[in-house]
């Protein structure tokens, strides 16, 4: 029997195999086209420095249930929230002239390490949880301890991004984030999710070079440099990394938003590399076996 081929798109058989299709690549796209303005405008809707530590707008930060939080900070007991609002309220040591986002991350450090230390002097610096939705942690039985050493850097970033992004210039218009120098360029700052989420590619990245090394011959479809293991150690603890250390389609996002987009996927990710794991180990088995 003969098979008419004469209409078959062999290009677009070979682009759209399961084996070319990158699943990064694609979560890269469809963030691009759905979360990034999200986001952008999440940032940018702050009407003082209290809203860019709760993430939502309060009329006052009086330490008690009335105080809002963007359900990213769910975690984040709202006393620490309020007592770091009224202090970078009062604060008279804004940088004047701030040349780069460390220049805000650094100051912003400065009094949420002084605040946490307080709470965590008196006891009371405990997370609190009200049911919300969150992307970027796992329920469980922390320490006090194990709390304060990831809610400190997680409120000092976002705290100093969303005021980076709310700069504004000499004539009070809001800085195009392309020309805002005050927004992370070069640095990606990985704490709690957006870290599970860089090291669960880097661990997708190990295995792959593995997977080479078991069938050469598919190098081009399976060899997954998202982020290249020989620049970067296990990323067991919060790291910032140069964007350079990551591959093309994750760069793309910029730093700021890449650091979203690995909090956001960063569940995805560990799923991947978990099964990647298993199949993994049954294919060294069967090669084993011959």
């Amino acid at each position: 029997m003969r098979v008419n081929n004469d209409s078959f798109d062999y290009g677009s058989c070979k682009t759209n195999c399961g084996c070319a299709i990158d699943p990064v690549k694609t979560l890269v796209e469809g963030y691009k086209s759905f979360v990034r303005d999200r986001l952008e405008a999440c940032l940018q809707a702050k009407w003082s420095v209290g809203d860019c530590v709760a993430g939502c707008h309060n009329d006052a930060y009086n330490e008690t249930d009335s105080t809002r939080r963007n359900s990213h900070q769910r975690r984040i007991s709202k006393v620490m929230i309020a007592r770091l609002a009224k202090a970078l309220e009062n604060a008279e040591d804004f940088p004047e002239n701030p040349k780069d986002f460390e220049d805000i991350y650094g100051w912003v450090g400065k009094y949420v390490e002084s605040v946490s230390r307080e709470l965590k002097d008196s006891g009371i610096a405990e997370a609190d949880d009200n049911g919300e939705d969150e992307d970027c942690f796992d329920d469980g039985e922390e320490t006090l301890e194990d709390l304060c050493s990831y809610i400190s850097p997680l409120l000092k970033y976002d705290t100093a991004l969303r005021l980076s992004y709310n700069l504004a210039d000499p004539d009070g218009n809001l800085i195009p984030p392309k020309d805002n120098n005050c927004l992370p360029k070069q640095k990606v700052y990985l704490q709690q999710g957006a870290l599970l989420g860089a090291r669960a590619l880097l661990q997708i990245s190990k295995l792959s070079r593995e997977e080479v090394k078991l069938t050469p011959n598919r190098e081009k479809h399976i060899l997954k440099n998202y982020i290249n293991p020989d620049w970067v150690g296990t990323l067991d603890r919060p790291s910032i990394l140069d964007i350079v250390k990551f591959n093309n389609d994750l760069k793309s996002l910029g730093s700021y938003h890449l650091e979203n987009f690995l909090c956001v996927y960063h569940r995805l990710f560990e799923d991947w590399a978990t099964g990647y794991k298993i199949r993994l180990e049954e294919l060294k088995k069967s090669k084993n076996k011959k």
